[in-house]
């Protein structure tokens, strides 16, 4: 499964787009507490792809490398 995530990943650095597919996400409601027949006691909960959560993880650590790299000049 690398190999193949990594193409992509590079991919969508280089090129700047990142597939629709991993930007859709899915809503399912969770009830949170007390009673289920009032409507304030649910949320919505966002399901995002797998490679979306990974991509996303890689450039939040990207990011906070090089700020902290930036602060140490």
């Amino acid at each position: 499964m690398v190999p193949p995530l990594t193409s992509l990943f590079n991919l969508s650095f280089k090129t700047g787009i990142v597939f629709q597919e991993w930007k859709t996400a899915k809503l399912t409601i969770v009830h949170k507490k007390d009673d289920e027949t009032v409507r304030g006691d649910y949320r919505l909960l966002s399901i995002l792809s797998i490679p979306s959560k990974i991509l996303e993880s890689c450039v939040n650590d990207t990011i906070i490398d090089h700020v902290l790299n930036f602060n140490r000049l």
